[in-house]
């Protein structure tokens, strides 16, 4: 399949036939085992259908330059938002250039990746975030793979490693902190605005008791909205860079119910700040352009340090209500579509504690247990215990 030939005055040259073009490439090491080792990893490459010819050969920065090209072809068309897009240009420069750009594709290892997922780590970057640069790695290879510049997957098969990693830790609100923020927001500060204090109002309160995402607050139509009925249709997500989208998923095209002190606020907003815009956004600044992911963040951000709050982030707010609908005994599949999520498990996953700790399961589990008979079920502690 390969052959080793001394050749006077050059060392030993490698060559073989390339399957894929019917051509014979050489390769000249100075040393025999260099020659040897060449022409076994060649081989081997051959025999698995992984080998890549040498005038295939880009390096990875070449590859992620074009998959990056490729990438805002499929933004501007709308395959693909600006956000992902902006993190795979990110994680490129960032990460994979500095650990292995000028590294040949085809030559690309598990251990390489595998050395880079480990110093991410290192570098502070906690391992669910380090695991989501990999994956636009993985986008990369993927992108390889189907232009001929790579047939081996050392990428996946190093991701196969990372499977188990946790999920950040979910981080809420216990009643009392929600109804002391529901208060708070309401106080006038000096210097701000009503305007702005009914937005962070009625921001707080769609969060907390209706479970929106800040993207379909900021997104929300004033048609999608029937304030006698109470009920809101979440239909749009305002991005972070004001692209309006979809809901992140499909699941998340849903009707909400509107408690009625939201609606109250809601109401107030209609009837003394709303502003015609083109948009048909129905929360916008007084020249009508909606407002931004920036101006919520600041807010909340204020808003916590003012009442001593844990720094948490404005989507514990949707945990909160998520958790407290499990918590007073919703089925999962119910609150899975009052959130908007793909799947049930999903639902399980990011809320299970919240089932363990409610009232209604632990009664449950008590009752379960009271139908074992007394000596089978002492029956079973001794046999445990010895």
């Amino acid at each position: 399949m390969a052959s080793v030939k001394k050749r006077e005055g050059y060392g030993y040259e490698v060559r073989y036939i390339d399957p894929a073009t019917g051509k014979r490439p050489s390769k000249t090491f100075q040393l025999k085992k260099d020659a040897e080792a060449y022409k076994r990893k060649v081989e081997r490459e051959i025999e698995d259908g992984v080998h890549v010819g040498r005038a295939s050969t880009k390096t990875v920065n070449e590859v992620c330059a074009e998959f990056l090209a490729d990438c805002e072809v499929r933004r501007r068309d709308g395959r693909i938002g600006e956000g992902h897009s902006r993190r795979h240009d990110m994680v490129c420069r960032r990460y994979i250039g500095p650990a292995f750009g000028t590294t040949a594709a085809r030559d690309l290892t598990v251990r390489q990746v595998s050395d880079l997922y480990a110093s991410m780590i290192g570098g502070g970057v906690h391992p669910r975030s380090a695991k989501q640069y990999l994956s636009t790695l993985q986008l990369v290879e993927k992108f390889a793979r189907k232009h001929g510049y790579l047939k081996a997957q050392p990428v996946a098969d190093a991701m196969m490693d990372l499977r188990g990693i946790p999920a950040f830790k979910v981080e809420t609100f216990a009643p009392a902190e929600v109804t002391h923020l529901l208060a708070a927001v309401h106080k006038r500060i000096h210097g701000r605005r009503r305007r702005s204090t009914a937005f962070m109002a009625c921001c707080i309160s769609l969060a907390a008791l209706c479970g929106l995402r800040v993207g379909e607050v900021l997104g929300l139509k004033a048609s999608n909205l029937d304030l006698d009925r109470r009920v809101l249709r979440v239909r749009h997500n305002l991005t972070a860079y004001r692209e309006l989208k979809g809901p992140k998923t499909a699941a998340g095209i849903r009707d909400v119910p509107i408690p009625e002190p939201v609606a109250a606020e809601l109401i107030r907003w209609r009837d003394d700040l709303s502003v015609a815009n083109d948009g048909g956004y129905f929360f916008t600044r007084e020249d009508g352009r909606p407002y931004e992911y920036g101006a919520v963040h600041e807010s909340w951000k204020r808003l916590l340090v003012r009442e001593a709050l844990p720094p948490r982030h404005f989507h514990a707010l949707r945990h909160f209500y998520a958790s407290w609908l499990l918590r007073h005994g919703m089925p999962v599949a119910d609150v899975s579509k009052m959130i908007g999520h793909s799947s049930h498990d999903m639902t399980l996953r990011v809320y299970t504690h919240a089932l363990l700790e409610s009232d209604e399961a632990i009664s449950q589990v008590d009752r379960i247990a009271g139908l074992l008979p007394a000596n089978d079920a002492s029956k079973c502690l001794s046999v445990t215990q010895g």
